[in-house]
């Protein structure tokens, strides 16, 4: 019963003015048993709507339409999130750091960024700290690790969003909560950093400096390891040749910054 209403809530037409984030986290409350299965079932849905997004994109596109359910569906998706955010944040939270709610919070976290849903930066802000204290250091490495396996690597708007998430996530976490440097996370973190710094759209390369130049990135890499260090410079050299003016000199003073 729990299961259907959860999930009746979640594909409720968003466009129907009703707090459904508030209704959710009234239910998370009364049933502190069921605290697990109402995030898989979030994650489950959330994964569900970004598939119809998907879908919808892709007849629109070869049907030359306008997509008219696919705001709607992003609503629900950002529902969710609120809702996840305020659940980590609420008193009656008992979720301790389970492998698998850590799981769910990252798949609805990577569904959101899917969407391309750059707007919601105050709930992402929030649901950092929150993941950290609920599931512990180990998060933010993780977090990185999994944005870094579900990169957007043919769509340059989305890849903005998830640098601007990334270049937030890096102000918010300390030293010890970062990938160790010799390990794969920190060398796919570097390769998505570097592919950005090759695109040929300003704002991905505008957004992956910012990333690149953040001063955590430069204490626990560059100052340890030439190799990042050198592969970013290298990067950043070829840009003095581009097109465009801007990024010429985006990428110029981020040469001589460094």
């Amino acid at each position: 019963v729990l299961y259907r209403s959860v999930k009746m809530l979640l594909y409720q037409d968003a466009r129907v003015e009703s707090p459904l984030a508030l209704i959710l986290i009234e239910l998370f409350r009364r049933f502190k048993t069921f605290q697990s299965k109402i995030f898989e079932i979030s994650a489950v849905v959330c994964h569900e709507l970004l598939q119809k997004i998907n879908s919808e994109k892709r007849v629109s596109y070869d049907l030359e339409k306008e997509m008219p359910t696919v705001r709607t569906i992003e609503v629900q998706c950002q529902t969710i999130f609120e809702f996840l955010t305020l659940a980590l944040c609420d008193k009656s939270n008992e979720l301790k750091n389970e492998r698998k709610n850590f799981q769910n919070c990252l798949q609805i976290l990577i569904c959101l960024l899917k969407i391309g849903e750059s707007g919601q930066m105050e709930l992402y802000r929030k649901f950092i700290p929150k993941i950290v204290s609920t599931f512990g250091d180990f998060a933010v490495s993780e977090v990185l690790a999994k944005m870094c396996h579900s990169w957007p690597v043919n769509d340059p708007d989305i890849q903005v969003v998830f640098l601007q998430v990334m270049a937030l996530i890096l102000k918010q976490c300390n030293d010890k909560q970062m990938p160790e440097i010799k390990s794969q996370a920190a060398k796919t973190l570097f390769r998505r950093i570097n592919g950005c710094l090759n695109s040929n759209n300003f704002d991905v390369i505008k957004s992956a400096i910012e990333v690149a130049e953040n001063p955590i990135i430069i204490r626990n890499y560059y100052f340890c390891s030439k190799v990042y260090l050198n592969e970013i410079m290298e990067h950043l050299a070829k840009n003095r040749a581009h097109w465009s003016p801007f990024v010429r000199d985006a990428c110029e003073t981020s040469f001589e910054s460094l």
